[in-house]
């Protein structure tokens, strides 16, 4: 085992308009503990599904692989497969987990994981289910940083030779500071830092399928008498996207993947997210914020349902202005 970033304790910033009463929603994500980025060889490896499995000892890496146990009628259904046919491929790194198929998953998560193994050894290519392939931001991605990718059918067995397998950097919604800053400059490294920031960035989910903004043309309103630009990022390609919130001073939206985003803004910048007002679990954007060095703003909401992913919310106007008028 080779460990790379040691274990410490991470305390974050708090949101610049806080509320004495709403300190229980960030109580679980004030400080936290960052464990150890650790990275293992596996010699004469076995993928099947979306499980490692060593070919010599027979010991599985459920936890690099995995964000949930899996149940024994899971793992004896996984077991029968070793009987599938097999490819071979020569070497390897493993970056994913079960998690890994969301934009927001796949940048604070999958390439964090990715540059620790290319700081040890950045000859081994990432392996990927072709299942991964239909999201166009993963081979977008690895195009812009020139990473070696090797896409490989899930649904037989693939005996990898030399498997480097790089532990998580950080529970998911937590990050270690300095691998995420990593990720930050290596999609903005090559990008204009002459300019100062300026741009101001509201991303709709009025086109996604759920948990979106009620009276959202109202809000538009506001925003836009605010000279705050509205954004369709799904329309947009990867290299776009990027290029705006590298020259963008604050961004706004909804909780949801487009607040990953913020990952290619400069130090200093700003974040407004509109959240569920009884959600004290979920503070992944806060949490990405601070470590960032990024201000963070929040606007609470009420929805159709308790249900964060599900909701549809509804944004009092008065309070949104309000929080611009902190912002500005």
């Amino acid at each position: 085992m080779i460990v790379r970033y040691k274990e410490y304790n991470s305390t974050r910033k708090q949101a610049k308009n806080l509320k004495k009463s709403d300190d229980l929603l960030f109580k679980d994500a004030n400080t936290v503990t960052v464990k150890a980025s650790h990275i293992v060889y596996v010699k004469n490896a076995t993928i099947f599904l979306d499980l490692i499995v060593s070919n010599n000892s027979f010991k599985k890496y459920q936890p690099y692989c995995q964000i949930n146990k899996i149940s024994l009628k899971k793992k004896m259904l996984k077991n029968l497969f070793f009987l599938k046919k097999s490819n071979t491929i020569s070497k390897g790194v493993w970056c994913i987990d079960n998690w890994s198929y969301g934009y927001f998953h796949w940048f604070t998560d999958v390439l964090p994981r990715l540059i620790v193994a290319n700081e040890v050894d950045d000859s081994y290519p990432i392996l990927l289910p072709n299942s991964l392939r239909k999201f166009s931001f993963v081979e977008e991605s690895l195009a812009i940083i020139n990473q070696k990718a090797i896409f490989y059918d899930s649904t037989i067995n693939n005996k990898v030779e030399d498997l480097m397998v790089t532990s998580h950097t950080a529970h998911t919604g937590n990050y270690n500071k300095h691998i995420i800053e990593k990720v930050r400059d290596l999609f903005t490294t090559n990008l204009d830092h002459s300019k100062k920031p300026d741009r101001h960035i509201f991303i709709s989910r009025e086109k996604a399928p759920r948990r979106k903004i009620i009276n959202e043309i109202e809000v538009q309103e506001v925003l836009l008498k605010n000279d705050i630009e509205i954004h369709y990022f799904e329309d947009y390609s990867l290299e776009k996207q990027i290029q705006i919130m590298h020259e963008a001073k604050t961004l706004i939206g909804l909780h949801g993947a487009g607040l990953t985003n913020m990952l290619f803004m400069r130090k200093g910048g700003n974040v407004l997210e509109f959240r569920n007002h009884t959600d004290s679990k979920n503070n992944c954007y806060f949490s990405l914020a601070s470590e960032l060095d990024i201000n963070y703003y929040y606007q609470l909401t009420k929805g159709n349902s308790e249900n964060t992913y599900d909701t549809n919310v509804f944004i009092d106007l008065k309070q949104l202005q309000e929080v611009l008028n902190l912002i500005n």
